[in-house]
């Protein structure tokens, strides 16, 4: 990545006690997250936080705007920066240590642009088409793509407006454990620091 030192300050031990607690890792995981974390941070500027296009660079995503969906998901404060405890936290709903519940928010947020607590049928499109076209070889017309849009809302859609909420979303994804696939983020490089 980059050569730059980045200006990212160490956590302290209660911050990496804190973090250990309300995520999937371990204290020794946490610092070796730091580390992956300040090598990422300095890619493109060294300023001590994550931007979209190091975010992109470090998941190895060419879409910009998938990659930026994604990243939604993690900035929790919405800043368009990630700092280290958003980091990490993100890390932990998207890997594969999440519970499902945990999941399930996760890329129930990256769908929901808007933050509204609902996934309108635009922001389903937006995130489908952006996902389709990260996948190369995935060619669907804009006819099927709307007959798929039509069904999952349908099929995810209890109470008929239009619309999937939080909790449509976590019953439908007890059900089809699958739907979470789309966005899950392999840690085991980011580890190995």
């Amino acid at each position: 990545m980059g050569n730059h030192q980045s200006q990212a300050k160490p956590p302290t031990k209660d911050e990496i006690a804190k973090l250990s607690a309300s995520t999937h890792f371990s204290p020794e995981e946490i610092m070796k997250l730091y580390s992956s974390f300040k090598e990422v941070s300095a890619t493109t500027t060294a300023d001590g936080n994550i931007d979209v296009n190091e975010f992109a660079l470090m998941l190895g995503i060419n879409n910009i705007q998938f990659a930026g969906k994604i990243f939604s998901a993690f900035d929790e404060n919405p800043d368009q920066l990630l700092d280290f405890h958003e980091y990490v936290k993100g890390l932990s709903m998207a890997s594969q240590r999440a519970t499902l519940e945990e999941k399930a928010s996760f890329v129930f947020n990256v769908y929901d642009a808007d933050r509204s607590g609902k996934i309108s049928r635009q922001e389903l499109t937006d995130v489908m088409t952006l996902s389709l076209s990260e996948n190369n070889g995935v060619k669907i017309s804009p006819t099927s793509l709307n007959r798929i849009i039509t069904a999952t809302i349908q099929s995810m859609d209890e109470n008929g407006d239009g619309e999937i909420s939080l909790a449509e979303f976590i019953t439908t994804a007890r059900k089809n454990p699958a739907i979470l696939n789309c966005v899950s983020i392999d840690i085991d490089h980011l580890l190995k620091y």
